[in-house]
């Protein structure tokens, strides 16, 4: 983005505006400037007077009388109407904006009718000219003191509202007259004499006839995407007053429109000369929380279309040519192929990290994750939330934080952090003293969680968090919100955001030879919250390790290629061109490159809402109920629970949305279930008995497991009852044990477990009882 012009650091009225010398400008230039700035006071009030003539303006000042004090004090006005109608009070306004702004309130006093006072009334002025006024908070310098600017942002920290002073009441003691002060600094200013005795006071403050209006504080703070390099989110304190205070909390986006400012030199500081810089807010609008700044055009959404639709030459469907095959089409075409290479490999599933080698089924859920379901809100009050939590349980080095970290270029707002370096309160909420306002006092502070509402949150080693850590994730990833009880607040912030986090196993890498659900090192209720969950692997394999390899080497000698057409641009380089030719074909380039995406993304969801249709509602219902029919045995496992049928229903509206359809079919419903299934079989299935186990991941053990700690628990108990002695031996337990059915080897291994965990302990150095 490109610096406004610089303008005068030194702001006084316009009258002591200097006009450049000849040496500095030219004389054409001079007249053009003698025409920008308006000098007499008396005649930018004139002019203003005009502005607030305007028909549009004429209304606005009419509903304000009507409103005024009650249910509104300020009046908003377009910075681009101003420019419209006079370019020189829209210059004005630019040069000294503190000054302009008070002859508007001025000439609003003399706009109103004899029986309104507005007096009192506030001016806000915004839509200005991007180029004179837009910045970013690291964009601010020494020259911007006195200068209107529109900054966006997110709001890290916002104080309580609390009364400020603006004309305090001094009663004399010697004559009872009572005086008014207007008050602009941040300690009482007395009266210099009384106006009815004349005399140095003395005083007395009378609250009861002091005027106040509302003051808040908050902390803004740049957006991720505006920095640079390695550098970190800057903040500045914003200053709101009267109607502005109250209407913005932690975590909201905002755009302040608002006059650069200096305070008191730095507390603590050894340099008395450095200063505080704040701004003094004239305007905040809430952003759009979803897409940020995004601008979508109708030139993008035909070339998005244009992406996601096949040709029709192609002869495959638009499900093919967007998700790819299913697996048990690729069955069908590709006889050969038994690892189904080429499911699901469609233009979503390239658009995601192309970088990263295979992982189809797992790349394709991620970017329908961006998509969203629905949001329902229902009759009773009660919220279904849209939005899908992806877990991904993987050994080292294979891809997983590359997939998240990848999620940032995907969704319009994203947070990406790591679960190693963030605290429960990080991820959701804190409250922390703060000197914001002034005096010490509690503030919240919204985390990752929080800052990504109504977008996507990546967290990375999630297993590297404590229990205690992430068990404060429950709430905002079901309810979607944060409930803070700390430090005398007690507020409730929005966690609307989907959520891609990673882990590794309980040792490290995956044991082929353990159950998977006894190797994730997660708490089931965390785990139960997140509506798919993948097992990536790393094992050796002769034809996986060929393309893999063969992958790698193409994307880094794509970047060769880059990094050699850099160079051999460089004039003092003296490089072969020969090798550039190839550049294009083995270059990484997904189908959707990711400012596009983000803007496909965001036009889905914001324009539809699909609905199921009837069949796909019928194929959808068939499969749940199916699955739960292998439970319907005494001895079976429970297969899934309802949560899975939100899962389902939500990934259908995605995979809806992403088609740009306003309804869900039947084959949007078969790609979902083949999905879920992958997921399922990853982590859902009892090595044991080979069935679908809901309680791998709803309690963390499978119905098997429990109930070989059940009978190994009973063997216990009987053996110590057969047993003339006080407990029984190992080998008496284990024979008891073999009888029930339980092969020696679970039972020694079970029988550890239960030492470990304190439900067994030795009686002496050969004997056990239960505890």
């Amino acid at each position: 983005m490109a610096l406004p012009p610089t303008h005068n650091t030194t702001h006084m009225s316009l009258n002591d505006t200097d006009v450049p010398s000849d040496e500095e400008q030219t004389d054409e230039e001079n007249e053009e400037d003698d025409e920008k700035f308006v000098d007499d006071k008396q005649d930018l009030i004139k002019k203003i007077r005009a502005i607030l003539n305007h028909p549009q303006m004429n209304v606005e000042v009419e509903d304000l009388e009507k409103r005024y004090p009650d249910t509104q004090s300020s009046l908003w006005i377009s910075g681009e109407l101003i420019r419209e109608e006079d370019s020189s009070v829209y210059s004005s306004l630019i040069q000294n904006p503190s000054y302009v702004i008070e002859c508007f309130e001025e000439a609003l006093q003399l706009e109103s009718t004899d029986d309104v006072d507005l007096s009192g009334a506030n001016v806000r002025i915004s839509d200005l000219d991007p180029e004179d006024a837009e910045y970013s908070v690291s964009e601010i310098r020494t020259d911007n003191i006195g200068d209107i600017v529109e900054i966006t942002g997110m709001v890290r920290q916002a104080t309580k509202v609390l009364p400020k002073t603006k004309s305090a009441a001094f009663r004399c003691q010697r004559c009872g007259t009572v005086n008014y002060v207007q008050q602009e600094g941040d300690e009482y200013e007395t009266p210099v004499e009384c106006t009815g005795c004349e005399r140095e006071g003395p005083y007395s403050f009378e609250p009861g006839n002091t005027t106040y209006i509302d003051d808040q504080r908050l902390k803004l703070q740049e957006r991720p995407s505006q920095t640079t390099g390695n550098s970190t989110p800057e903040s500045i304190p914003v200053i709101v007053e009267d109607d502005l205070a109250g209407i913005i909390g932690s975590g909201d986006e905002v755009t302040v429109t608002g006059v650069i400012s200096l305070k008191d030199p730095l507390e603590g500081s050894d340099d008395s000369l450095r200063n505080r810089i704040y701004l003094d807010g004239i305007d905040i609008e809430e952003e759009d929380q979803k897409y940020g700044d995004l601008e979508i055009k109708g030139s993008d959404i035909d070339k998005i279309k244009d992406i996601i639709e096949p040709d029709e030459s192609s002869n495959i469907s638009i499900y093919q040519h967007l998700f790819g095959k299913l697996p048990n089409q690729v069955n069908e075409d590709d006889e050969d192929d038994d690892d189904h290479e080429d499911a699901y490999d469609g233009v979503l599933t390239q658009s995601v990290a192309p970088s990263i080698f295979g992982y189809n089924h797992v790349k394709l859920p991620i970017a329908l994750q961006q998509f969203s379901g629905v949001t329902k809100h229902l009759a009773d009050g009660s919220r279904i939330r849209g939005d899908m939590h992806i877990l991904l349980m993987g050994d080292p080095g294979t891809g997983k934080s590359m997939l998240i970290k990848y999620v940032e270029n995907l969704s319009p707002r994203s947070v990406v952090t790591s679960g190693k370096g963030s605290s429960a309160a990080g991820l959701t909420a804190a409250a922390v003293e703060s000197s914001l306002g002034g005096d010490k006092q509690w503030t919240l502070e919204g985390g990752a969680m929080v800052m990504a509402d109504q977008g996507t949150v990546g967290v990375d080693e999630l297993d590297k968090m404590s229990d205690s850590d992430r068990s404060a994730l429950h709430e905002g990833l079901e309810q979607q919100e944060v409930s803070v009880n700390k430090a005398g607040i007690n507020a409730t912030l929005r966690t609307r955001c989907a959520m891609l986090a990673a882990a590794n196993p309980k040792y490290g890498r995956f044991d082929d030879y353990e159950p998977m659900g006894e190797q994730i090192d997660l708490q089931p209720a965390l785990i139960s919250r997140f509506d798919l969950l993948f097992i990536i692997q790393d094992q050796p394999n002769k034809k996986e390790d060929t393309r893999l390899s063969g992958h790698i080497l193409d994307s880094n000698r794509a970047g060769q290629l880059n990094a050699h057409k850099n160079q051999v641009e460089n004039p003092e380089f003296g490089g072969d061109e020969e090798d550039l030719e190839d550049l294009d074909e083995d270059e990484v380039e997904p189908p959707l490159p990711p400012e596009l995406f983000q803007k496909y993304v965001a036009h889905a969801k914001e324009t539809f809402s699909p609905v199921m249709t009837d069949a796909a509602k019928e194929k959808i219902q068939e499969f749940y109920v199916a699955l739960r029919l292998k439970g319907e045995d005494e001895d079976a496992p429970v297969p899934v629970t309802a949560r899975k049928l939100e899962a389902l229903v939500r990934f259908s509206e995605a995979v809806a949305r992403s088609r740009l359809s306003h309804k869900i079919t039947v084959e949007d419903a078969e790609y979902v279930i083949s999905i879920i299934q992958q997921s399922l079989s990853d982590v859902g299935i009892d090595s044991e008995s080979g069935q679908f186990d809901a309680d791998i991941v709803e309690t963390g053990q499978s119905k098997s497991h429990r109930e070989r700690k059940k009978s190994l628990r009973a063997s216990i108990k009987q053996a110590n009852s057969d047993s003339e002695g006080d407990g029984a031996t190992l080998e008496e337990i284990m024979d008891e044990a073999v009888d029930r059915g339980m092969a020696p080897g679970k039972v020694e291994k079970e029988f550890k477990k239960m030492k470990t965990d304190g439900i067994v302990f030795e009686v002496n150095s050969e004997n056990y009882k239960l505890s």
